[in-house]
């Protein structure tokens, strides 16, 4: 997970549109019909899109490798956590769902965010997050590895016209509005993006999916999200379930009731919760690395 600036170099040096980055998902035959609706303009004007999920992880995943559940490995930010690796597919659809046409991402306007940890770990495993787009659609994003049981993730879009949405592993998006659901042939997201890969290398089509400039949205959200945040917080031992796998018994609830009432974690009144602050994302021309470790964002920013 680079830093803005970080991002912003590499950038520079891809003159040629050349590099692609793998966010598969938005290969998906489900993601490509709410795409095709929204550009067609079938919803109408996209007023909001929203995700979210619980997708537990277990002590062996954080123990699986080096970088797993850390802020940085070897003296690079790895901010690793549900938004930045795992889940981060969804969020990345966020800017793919509020582009205006086939090929366009969106980009943050602002942003607001919550994260914590429930294991002992130096990253967050719960997140939500909330803002606008250029497009002047809101967005919210609820998502944690630290539940119990798993919630498949939903991503919903919401028209002037009624709304849409897709389900984890699903083929098909639905919809209230009576529009057909389309299920394409497709091999499957992960193949499907290699397949465009090799096909953009043999000049068979003029562009992937996901260019490198087309994740810089993303890449603004979660820099600014750690900033919003004031850093990671801690959710006190007697919050928590201990045993083999830590987790959090009511965590599941509060992320369905964020997604539903359009709520960051704080205005749910939890006890543990601490509240954010908005950031404007033009303003956050580079994130430090020495800030992000100490965690004295709130400060650092004022």
């Amino acid at each position: 997970m680079p830093l803005i600036q970080q991002f912003d170099r590499l950038l520079a040096l891809d003159v040629h549109k050349k590099i692609a980055v793998g966010f598969q998902l938005v290969h998906s035959q489900a993601v490509q019909q709410l795409k095709l609706w929204i550009t067609q303009g079938a919803l109408g004007r996209v007023e909001s899109i929203r995700v979210h999920g619980c997708s537990p992880r277990s002590a062996e995943y954080y123990a699986r490798a080096p970088w797993a559940g850390k802020m940085a490995s070897d003296g690079r930010p790895v901010f690793d956590g549900p938004a930045t690796n795992p889940l981060s597919h969804w969020f990345h659809n966020i800017m793919y769902l509020s582009g205006g046409k086939l090929d366009e991402f969106g980009l943050p306007v602002d942003v607001e965010a919550e994260l914590y940890r429930v294991r002992p770990i130096e990253s967050y495993d719960l997140v939500c997050m909330r803002g606008h787009m250029d497009s002047g659609a809101s967005f919210q994003y609820a998502v944690t590895h630290a539940t119990e049981q798993a919630v498949p993730c939903k991503l919903e879009v919401i028209g002037s016209k009624g709304r849409a949405w897709i389900v984890e592993n699903s083929v098909v998006a639905k919809n209230n509005l009576g529009l057909p659901e389309q299920a394409r042939p497709c091999a499957g997201p992960i193949l499907e993006s290699w397949r465009q890969f090799v096909r953009f290398a043999r000049a068979q089509q003029s562009r992937v999916a996901t260019r490198l400039e087309d994740t810089r949205g993303y890449v603004l959200a979660t820099n600014a999200a750690l900033v919003s945040s004031g850093g990671i917080h801690d959710i006190s031992q007697t919050w928590r379930r201990g045993g083999s796998d830590i987790s959090h018994p009511d965590l599941a609830a509060l992320v369905e009731h964020s997604f539903a009432e359009w709520k960051m974690f704080s205005e749910v009144k939890v006890g543990w919760t601490r509240p954010c602050r908005s950031i404007i994302v033009r303003d956050l021309p580079h994130l430090e690395m020495g800030v992000l470790w100490r965690q004295r964002l709130r400060d650092s920013f004022r």
